[in-house]
């Protein structure tokens, strides 16, 4: 079976499209709650009353470049319907091309990262396009529009460039050597710095491999070579990332009336990952939103910090952290639920619950028909129907997660420890670091690093069958014609 679909990636990939097809007029018109849904009525009362006060985007700056991509169709509708629609009904129609969008977003990527791997092996690609594929293109996942999803072409975008330019570094680190500053690696560090802040703008911790890179870039350039080449690139990199990130963060500001003084610090999410299962906590939230300043949600944060790493202990601490990673990683449907408890955020009249919902002006639930309405809630959390989706996802969750260790076993066992497999193990380690010291908690958090850990899997599996495949994640020509 699995055979004859890597030997037919063409019809996994229809399929695929056909079932997202299916699924997209099935729960249409659906919307999200929390953040997803926020950051589309942001953009709704942007375009309806512009001027009006956002605390919203004031308190998430995170949130911001999604809002601003969001307005777009959301001004379109205003200036075509006028006040014909309520702002409800305005952050239907708004969602609706989102969906759209995140749909071709998810398919591009599952291309893109298909392509990345086919540099060194066609069963990893093979391999990688299928586990992806499953796991995010078959996903309720293309409904969602929001941040984890829609940074995914900037973190690849990231990812590539970074390839291309490690490429050439592929013997240890003892021995590369680095070329001389060219028009062409120039070109490439810009880039490099358009992808990260294109990354940071749309979500900031999808950075962290472009700063793995930088440290790895420093040591491989140590001595002479500071000043020849890390030094020049570095600033290239750094030239790009603002000619994109002012601009950005100037139409942020010209389309929404937001007051910086009131974000939310980093302090918070550090805090927030410190409770429970190291998620979102509805408490933590009112506290830090209750204070009026940056600085006072800062200084309340910290010493809740202290206070609770004081109260776990060193042994309390690790076994908290052990616990939380569980919870980050386990769970196969790439954790887009929430706790029942927070089911009250859908609207009464509406079907589903948590990060998903069906309205009830879907012509399915209009219409009450059942095999339609079951397969709905094939989708929507808290439906008995839906603990089948769990248990396929995570079918296929696991062999994600094992290629990825079996990447690890077999590289140190090999010690092909190359620059290049190097950066990527050690990018997805900075990822799930800092998942253990921020808020996270459900395994819809690691949808940020997705391409890294595919590709990392994809390779783990391809190294373990094809035994010939040496030296690994060193680029060698595919001489099997292989798509």
């Amino acid at each position: 079976m699995l055979k004859w679909l890597l030997d037919h990636q063409r019809v996994v990939f229809i399929a695929m499209l056909i079932w997202q097809g299916i699924v997209f007029i099935t729960l249409l018109v659906s919307y999200t709650s929390w953040d997803p849904a926020q950051t589309a009525v942001e953009a709704v009362y942007a375009a309806h009353d512009p001027g009006k006060f956002s605390w919203y985007l004031s308190s998430y700056p995170n949130n911001r470049f999604l809002s601003l991509i969001e307005y777009v169709p959301a001004w379109l509708n205003v200036h075509v319907f006028d006040d014909h629609f309520s702002d409800f009904a305005m952050m239907n129609i708004v969602a609706i091309p989102m969906q759209i969008l995140n749909i071709m977003v998810i398919d591009a990527c599952i291309l893109w990262v298909r392509h990345l791997l086919a540099k060194y092996s066609r069963t990893a690609a093979g391999i990688g396009f299928l586990l992806m594929s499953l796991l995010l293109g078959c996903s309720c996942w293309i409904m969602i529009p929001y941040t984890d999803t829609l940074s995914l072409p900037f973190s690849i975008l990231l990812i590539s460039t970074t390839l291309v330019i490690l490429e050439p570094h592929h013997t240890d680190r003892h021995a590369s050597t680095a070329p001389a500053i060219t028009r062409t690696i120039l070109l490439q560090f810009l880039l490099l710095g358009c992808a990260a802040s294109l990354a940071y703008a749309m979500k900031p911790s999808t950075v962290i491999p472009a700063i793995v890179f930088a440290i790895i870039w420093f040591i491989l350039n140590m001595g002479k070579r500071l000043l020849t080449v890390f030094l020049p690139t570095m600033l290239t990199a750094s030239l790009g990332f603002i000619l994109v990130l002012v601009p950005v963060t100037s139409a942020e500001h010209a389309v929404f009336n937001i007051n910086d003084t009131q974000a939310v610090p980093m302090t918070h999410f550090m805090m927030m990952g410190l409770k429970g299962h190291g998620g979102f906590d509805a408490q933590d939230t009112h506290i830090t939103g209750s204070l009026p300043t940056k600085q006072a949600k800062e200084q309340v944060n910290l010493q809740q910090i202290r206070s609770r790493i004081h109260d776990y202990g060193p042994a309390g601490y690790l076994t908290f952290l052990l616990k939380k990673s569980w919870y980050t990683t386990a769970e196969g449907t790439l954790g887009y639920g929430w706790p029942a408890q927070f089911v009250d955020s859908i609207r009464n009249e509406d079907r589903g619950a948590n990060l998903l919902a069906v309205s009830h002006n879907n012509p399915i639930v209009r219409s009450g028909f059942g095999p339609l309405l079951t397969f709905q809630d094939f989708f929507l959390d808290h439906n008995p129907t839906n603990r089948l989706y769990k248990l396929i996802m995570q079918t296929f969750y696991i062999p994600l997660i094992a290629g990825m260790l079996l990447f690890t076993m077999l590289v140190y066992r090999r010690r092909k420890f190359t620059n290049t497999s190097v950066w990527l193990a050690l990018s997805l380690f900075g990822g799930f670091l800092f998942l253990m010291l921020f808020e996270s908690g459900t395994s819809r958090y690691l949808i940020q690093f997705l391409p890294l850990i595919v590709m990392l899997s994809g390779m783990g599996w391809a190294t373990w069958k094809e035994s010939g495949l040496t030296p690994f994640l060193v680029h060698q020509p595919d001489t099997t014609g292989g798509q």
